[in-house]
């Protein structure tokens, strides 16, 4: 390996600890049960709120609650991931580097 493309392999590196930085600041939302459940993270997939409406929750029924939080959080993750894969495929120019997406 020569200098120069080490040099371009920390370059890169550097560009991408600023995407990653950038994708904390993204976020993605996606609901279940028409809006009963409200799920929100950041482009780094973690997950920043969850709203329940009272509606949702039957003390007979905590199944029901659980599939609709299951379904929010499993759509706001896509979401996410499809955030952090088009901004940092921009960056890596569609090599597969593992831990980045």
């Amino acid at each position: 390996m020569n200098f120069s493309n080490m040099r371009q392999i920390m370059e890169m590196r550097s560009e991408i600890k600023k995407a990653q930085k950038e994708l904390s600041k993204i976020t993605v939302e996606a609901e279940a049960g028409k809006g009963m459940v409200k799920v929100i993270a950041n482009g780094q997939m973690e997950i920043l709120s969850v709203k329940i409406d009272p509606k949702a929750i039957d003390p007979q029924r905590p199944d029901k609650l659980e599939k609709l939080i299951q379904q929010a959080v499993s759509e706001v993750i896509k979401k996410a991931q499809k955030e952090a894969s088009k901004h940092l495929g921009e960056l890596t120019q569609g090599l597969n580097i593992p831990g980045l997406t």
